[in-house]
């Protein structure tokens, strides 16, 4: 930033040795305060506001993402810190029934039951679903170190090609949970069929194959057999359940799970952002407390039940539109709805919870797509 500084000065004439940016920046001043100051220094006039806007906009780019990437990771920070959790996660619903529920499964002993093998949690991302279910996994580690048990877990994360899954489930096989964390498992009818085989049992066993001839000399000189038992049970976090190209392997799938729900109101979403935005230790673009409050009000009226995809980091961009454009409230609100994902569907249902005809014309749906959306609705305790 500061370079671009320098060409912009270099423009006007001034000379490259009489320019000591870092002896004129002010680290505790924002880049816009810097820009002006530094201009101010060499006598140079605000140019016009046009080339003005172009130039601080371009100096501004790299400043603002790098913020964007610090905030977040502070965020995140302060959300696996010891406080955030008991406050934000732990001490509410849903969190804390899915904390209960995550913590009774892989303290159950008592699961030689077909369908008792994995627990599939699914449920809107960028909410602290993930930490909730591993701050249950490594308390109850904890708890057995203490008692002189064992309790080993694996975890795996992101994309994995099915061979890449096999090894995996091989080299984990003996652990006591594996966590599959949205390894978009439900899109592969590979990784599907592996899994399924990994949570039934055949001959009072769960033995996993790989029947593919290119690859079991791979496998071999891996030291890796074509077949295996498989002890491990499993704990499947994902956002939603892709069920509609291979449904009948999915469905399958989940009816060897314990499926639960993990669900979030909109109510509870702005609390979160409330405790979040009122956590001083988190430097949010430098917003004050006043200006934090304020957000959350923009936030509160947005943010409804037909709103979707709404996370943490949506509460980050909506800090950073608000840093960028603060006092101009008017466009921080229009830029931040432009962020915030509404389904027409069901803002029409909700609003309008008795016109079926209405619904159906103006989508081109059935009156049980309707009722479907109603139902959302009603199960969110909104109609």
């Amino acid at each position: 930033m500061k370079k671009k500084i320098v060409n912009i000065l270099k423009k006007y004439g001034i000379d490259e040795k009489e320019i000591d940016i870092d002896a004129l920046w002010d680290s505790s001043l924002t880049p816009t305060e810097n820009f002006t100051n530094i201009l101010n220094h060499f006598h140079i006039d605000p140019l016009n506001i046009n080339e003005k806007a172009k130039l601080y906009e371009e100096m501004t780019a790299d400043y603002y993402k790098k913020e964007a990437e610090r905030i977040e990771e502070e965020v995140i920070s302060s959300f696996k810190s010891s406080n955030v959790p008991n406050q934000v996660i732990l001490d509410r619903e849903p969190f804390k029934s899915l904390y209960e529920i995550t913590k009774a499964f892989i303290s159950n002993e008592n699961h030689n039951s077909d369908g008792g093998y994995a627990l599939l949690i699914k449920g809107r991302g960028g909410i602290g679903k993930s930490k909730t279910i591993f701050t249950a996994i490594n308390q109850y580690k904890k708890e057995c170190e203490d008692q002189g048990k064992a309790f080993d877990y694996a975890f795996i994360t992101n994309r994995i090609s099915p061979l890449g899954f096999y090894e995996f489930l091989y080299q984990n096989s003996q652990k006591n949970l594996i966590v599959i964390d949205d390894c978009d498992i439900f899109s592969n009818p590979d990784l599907i069929s592996l899994l399924k085989s990994s949570l039934w049992k055949t001959n009072n066993r769960r033995v996993v194959m790989w029947n593919v001839p290119k690859t079991k000399d791979l496998l071999l000189k891996k030291g890796i057999p074509s077949m295996f038992e498989i002890k491990a049970r499993f704990i499947i976090i994902t956002n939603h359940i892709n069920n509609t190209k291979y449904a009948q392997d999915v469905k399958a799938l989940v009816s060897r799970c314990i499926l639960y729900d993990f669900d979030i109101s909109h109510q509870e979403l702005i609390s979160i952002f409330k405790s979040l935005l009122e956590n001083t230790a988190i430097d949010f673009f430098g917003l004050s407390i006043e200006e934090r409050r304020d957000l959350l009000s923009i936030l509160s009226s947005i943010i409804k039940p037909y709103t979707i995809n709404v996370s943490l980091r949506t509460l980050i961009n909506a800090s950073f539109i608000y840093a960028s454009f603060k006092p101009d409230r008017q466009r921080i609100e229009a830029l931040i709805s432009r962020i915030i994902e509404v389904d027409e569907e069901l803002k029409f249902v909700y609003e309008n919870p008795t016109n079926v005809d209405g619904y159906i014309e103006r989508f081109g749906k059935s009156r049980r797509s309707f009722y479907r959306k109603k139902r959302i609705l009603k199960d969110m305790g909104v109609l």
